[in-house]
């Protein structure tokens, strides 16, 4: 996907998100009635849709790219629709979620070009030491690994000189007075 197609989307569903969050503020907040909720609820709806069309499989990675792209674009909405000034605070925060945007959905693009990170030589395969030869440590035998026995499901001794299986034992003994 070309970078100005998911930047489109992007705008879109910013439009729809934000643009159907206010509706219903609007329907709600200031009693301008059922139609505004519902166009509000109809547009987040779209909203859904829209941001589905992007190309990245991974629905955390794009919600969470949106998330920039959604605190930059509420800013503006609030300054066209509702008369917002924001200060230092608000510009800072808008450019730094709109630059995580851009860390997160198109570094992907910029190392396929090959102009993204240096790429570290693949880690050394570590080989098993072949059992015939001794050990660089001194140690040439190796200790069979015990299993692992719980008390509760061991047998006891009197029942194996019994000769009875630990269950048909325990069954008689229950039986007797």
């Amino acid at each position: 996907m070309t970078v100005a197609r998911s930047l489109a989307l992007f705008a879109v569903a910013a439009l729809f998100e934000i643009g159907g969050a206010w509706l219903v503020w609007q329907g709600i907040r200031e009693h301008k009635g059922w139609i505004w909720i519902g166009a509000g609820v109809i547009a987040l709806g779209l909203y859904g849709v829209v941001a589905s069309f992007q190309s990245d499989d991974d629905f955390g990675r794009v919600l969470a790219a949106y998330g920039g792209i959604f605190v930059a674009g509420s800013i503006a909405w609030g300054m066209v629709a509702d008369g917002y000034r924001p200060d230092r605070y608000d510009v800072i925060g808008a450019l730094i979620s709109v630059s995580y945007t851009h860390l997160d959905v198109y570094k992907r693009q910029v190392d396929r070009l090959g102009h993204g990170r240096r790429r570290l030589p693949p880690r050394p395969v570590r080989r098993h030491r072949r059992p015939d030869l001794p050990r660089r440590d001194g140690r040439d035998h190796v200790r069979a690994p015990q299993p692992l026995i719980h008390p509760l499901f061991t047998v006891p001794a009197s029942h194996k000189a019994a000769g009875r299986p630990c269950a048909a034992r325990c069954r008689a003994a229950a039986r007797s007075p």
